[in-house]
């Protein structure tokens, strides 16, 4: 991340892949398949000894694509954490509580510290592909953005470039976040500044979330079961702590700052089928406030670096 890299390609035989996937790392997967056919006890196969014993720990692959490549078919699809022997694994991780051991978890007011960002656990993938769900409203120029894994990926609050964000006073609070959604997700609960033991829980475990996708369920899960421990003005004071983070992280990062001043001025573009505000949900009709954000962060930076 240092580097400005969101993708690394494996390319591996069933030897290697195996590992690769049970060590929770591997989000894509492209596959081909020959119309060619071997056999044999001692044959090859693509993925090597998960441990699996049944169907129903069989890996899911979701936002499936297939492609005919000359003779060949490509098969492209991402890892679902939701089923499969996996999603047993993670479930029992995810049954550890997330603060236990680490300072700043008891609500005593000491600065937070949020672990390391990369995590070992696959990410939730939504079903659909967002790519097509635009329809004729898209242009060729749009920068599309979904996935922190996926192309222009960058652009995402789920990629995992720490930030840490200067308040609406001037402060700038000790916490580094792991990612802008880390930060976004606790200042529904008022971030450091939390009012009540258990807003500050809430804000402890998020900013100890082992990945972007982990600090989201926390924050979601709480706004939706306690909803009395939201800030009261979150409506409006979102779009404000959300421009915050963007400009946290795109002054702080080159290679983040790098890629959105190269898109010039082409329309950004959240391609979130299911989100309405921040993204342009289902069939282009909505709001795309984080592309309009980025849009504006862009133009603050340029005009900073003339």
């Amino acid at each position: 991340h240092s580097r400005g890299f969101l993708q690394l390609l494996w390319e591996c035989g069933g030897g290697l892949a195996a590992p690769a996937i049970a060590e929770g790392v591997i989000h894509k997967i492209v596959a081909f398949v020959a119309m060619k056919v071997i056999g044999g006890p001692g044959a090859p196969t693509p993925i090597g000894e998960l441990g699996f014993t049944a169907m129903s720990d069989a890996l899911e692959l979701v936002e499936n694509d297939v492609q005919q490549v000359g003779k060949d078919l490509q098969i492209t699809g991402y890892l679902a954490a939701t089923s499969g022997g996996l999603a047993r694994q993670i479930e029992m991780l995810e049954s550890v509580p997330s603060g236990e051991g680490q300072p700043g978890s008891d609500g005593s007011g000491e600065p937070l510290q949020a672990q390391a960002p990369i995590s070992r656990l696959l990410p939730m993938v939504e079903h659909g592909r967002a790519w097509s769900l635009r329809g004729d409203s898209a242009e060729p120029s749009d920068v599309e953005f979904y996935k922190a894994w996926d192309r222009n990926g960058v652009l995402t609050n789920f990629s995992c470039h720490p930030i840490r964000v200067t308040e609406e006073d001037g402060t700038t609070p000790e916490t580094e976040w792991a990612s802008v959604e880390h930060y976004y997700q606790a200042q529904k609960f008022g971030g450091e500044r939390a009012p009540s033991s258990a807003a500050r829980e809430v804000v402890s475990a998020i900013a100890l979330a082992r990945s972007p996708e982990e600090a989201a369920r926390i924050g979601r899960t709480a706004e939706r079961t306690t909803p009395e421990i939201v800030v009261p003005d979150w409506d409006t004071a979102k779009v404000r702590a959300m421009r915050r983070a963007l400009i946290a992280k795109y002054t702080a990062h080159d290679g983040p700052r790098e890629f959105l001043l190269s898109t010039g001025d082409r329309k950004l573009v959240e391609a979130c089928p299911h989100d309405y505000f921040w993204g342009c949900g289902y069939g282009d009709t909505g709001e795309n406030r984080l592309g309009e954000l980025l849009q504006e962060v862009r133009a603050m930076l340029r005009a900073s670096s003339s």
